[in-house]
């Protein structure tokens, strides 16, 4: 009997079992698939903005003037919660202004430009600036006698101009028109102001 084809057929076998005995080391061996663009979202991003504010209320001849300071959180560059502080000056009266809010901020895109909307639930300190000189500690912690504690609304719509874009620090400028809405009859019922911010944001992947 020739035993050639008994030779071939294990030469072949032994080169089939040598082929997945050895792919899988290649396999592993070979470099990891960099990961997509989609993987790479940021798991948020923390925020801090600084300006100011100017405009009026309903009460006649009341020119307002207000610095700002907000801290936020956004997640999947969309949606960020915010907390937002303001003191500023108010003609009628001679009156100082202090104003705490917290809200919420939601962001569209048009090109490198972020439009946005926002609305928050606020708090709001107005003194005459003669009771603050009289008792300053009072006024900064909310105790101070002649203090009118207001609450209200927040509205907001405003863009995101970007100015640097860094691996992981973004600095922008921020252009807004805001309404404030107070429902109690002790000040002005609505504040329209418009607001300009420089802000910073730091991505964490």
């Amino acid at each position: 009997m020739d035993s050639r084809p008994t030779r071939a057929a294990l030469a072949l076998l032994a080169f089939s079992v040598s082929v997945f005995v050895v792919a899988p080391s290649r396999a592993d061996d070979a470099p990891a698939e960099p990961p997509s663009p989609q993987r790479l979202r940021p798991r948020g991003e923390p925020q801090a903005t600084f300006g100011a504010q100017a405009g009026s209320s309903t009460w006649p001849r009341d020119p307002v003037a207000l610095t700002t300071l907000k801290l936020a959180w956004r997640f999947q560059d969309v949606v960020a919660p915010f907390f937002m502080a303001r003191a500023g000056y108010g003609h009628v009266n001679d009156r100082s202004l202090v104003t705490l809010a917290i809200g919420a901020q939601l962001w569209g895109r048009l090109g490198p430009v972020r439009p946005y909307v926002r609305a928050a639930v606020e708090h709001q300190h107005e003194e005459s600036l003669a009771a603050v000189r009289n008792e300053p500690a009072g006024a900064l912690f909310g105790v101070g006698d002649g203090i009118r504690h207001r609450a209200g609304g927040d509205l907001a719509a405003g863009v995101d101009l970007p100015l640097h874009h860094g691996l992981s620090l973004d600095v922008y400028a921020t252009f807004e028109a805001v309404a404030d809405w107070f429902p109690d009859p002790r000040g002005p019922s609505v504040y329209a102001l418009g607001s300009a911010a420089l802000g910073v944001s730091h991505s964490f992947f």
